[in-house]
Order: structure tokens, then C-alpha cells, then sequence
């Protein structure tokens, strides 16, 4: 390896890679350490090679590298009703191959700039979630000694948005099921459980 900097290279990547990693291993995410390290000394290792063998010729080879771990990246994507989850963890498996690449070029400033933003953009949507902005839609579907109504799920329980609601009575049990979709802020959907269990009349709920 004529490179004098390879193991500076490998070793920085590494050393981001590790703390990126444990940060999202930690908070239980679906992509952690192991495969942020695999990414990022990986295409580390293959832009040193690649421009040592082939100069600027390589960056074909290396915008196929990229879009490689685009498809790796959305196998970190799940979809829970019609909200998809997974979005950081893939669009950051994807920038660690970006990362990669530029440390592989010698680039330690522009490398050390990619690297804070990482962090920053991370801090402040850790900071928008805590302040419950955005809305998600999940599946509620529930059983009832009592008939309820769209204005019973507004005014009882709370609940904002609301579409597609059906309901319907089960004359064997002589209970009544409901079913609907309803859309809110995070703390507004957490704040419903507690208050569909505290109703003697809900028989059994779903929320997902």
C-alpha cells in the first residue's frame, strides 16, 4: 500500500464509525456499531485502492459503491401503518459511505465538518421529537360494552384526527367493535392508552 496516511485513514473512520454506532445501538435503532464500521472502513479502504490504481478513473467505481449501500440502507426502513420508521438509520448508513470516501481522499477537514453535522442534525431531531413535532397516523381498533361514536373518540379520549371509522355490534357477545385511523402528535397518541384503559366499557384496544 504506497498510502503513508492508510492507517490514519482506516483508524479515523473507525474511531467515527464506533461512537456513531454505540449512540445508535444505545437508543436500540435498527443499525448499529458493526454495520456502521463495515460501511465506512469498507469504502475507506476501496478509495485509497481505487485511486491508487486507477487514479480519477475511479469514481465510477466509487458512485457504484454509493449506490450500493443505498440499497443496503433501505433494508433499515420499516413501514407500521402508514408511517415508515427507519429513515435516520438509512440515510446515515449512507452518508458513512460518503464519509468513507472522503477520508480515503485524505479530506480530514471536510471529513471532521460531515462528521458534526452527523451529529448536529441528529441533537436537533432528537430535540423536535421531545417537543412532539410532526404527526404520525397509527390503527386503532377496539372492543365495547357501549356503542361509540366519532364525537365519543374526540371528546372523551381525545382523540384529533380520525378517518376511516367503522363500527359495528356483535350480537353473539353484545359488545360493539370499532375500528379507525387516527393521526396526532406523539405525546397526544401516547396520552391515549391510559385514558382507553381507565373507560370500564373498553373491553380490549389496539393501537398500532
Amino acid at each position: 500500500m504506497a498510502d503513508p496516511l492508510f492507517l490514519s485513514k482506516i483508524l479515523t473512520v473507525f474511531l467515527m464509525a464506533m461512537l456513531f454506532g454505540f449512540e445508535r445501538q444505545l437508543e436500540h435503532k435498527p443499525v448499529g456499531f458493526g454495520v456502521y464500521s463495515f460501511v465506512g472502513c469498507a469504502s475507506c479502504v476501496l478509495t485509497v485502492v481505487a485511486l491508487e490504481h486507477a487514479g480519477t478513473a475511479s469514481m465510477p467505481l466509487l458512485g457504484a459503491m454509493v449506490t450500493g449501500v443505498g440499497f443496503l440502507g433501505a433494508g433499515a426502513l420499516f413501514r407500521q401503518s402508514d408511517h415508515i420508521s427507519g429513515l435516520i438509520s438509512a440515510a446515515s448508513l449512507w452518508t458513512f459511505a460518503i464519509l468513507g470516501i472522503v477520508v480515503g481522499y485524505g479530506e480530514f477537514l471536510a471529513a471532521g465538518v460531515l462528521y458534526g453535522a452527523l451529529w448536529l442534525i441528529l441533537g436537533i431531531n432528537r430535540l423536535l421529537e421531545f417537543l412532539s413535532f410532526g404527526f404520525y397516523r397509527k390503527t386503532l381498533t377496539l372492543r365495547a360494552r357501549r356503542y361509540l361514536t366519532k364525537d365519543d373518540l374526540r371528546s372523551t379520549f381525545g382523540v384529533r384526527g380520525l378517518m376511516g371509522f367503522t363500527s359495528q355490534f356483535d350480537k353473539g357477545k353484545g359488545e360493539f367493535r370499532c375500528s379507525a385511523t387516527i393521526s396526532g402528535r406523539p405525546a397526544e397518541l401516547n396520552a391515549l392508552p391510559p385514558r382507553l384503559l381507565a373507560d370500564p366499557d373498553i373491553l380490549e384496544f389496539s393501537l398500532k
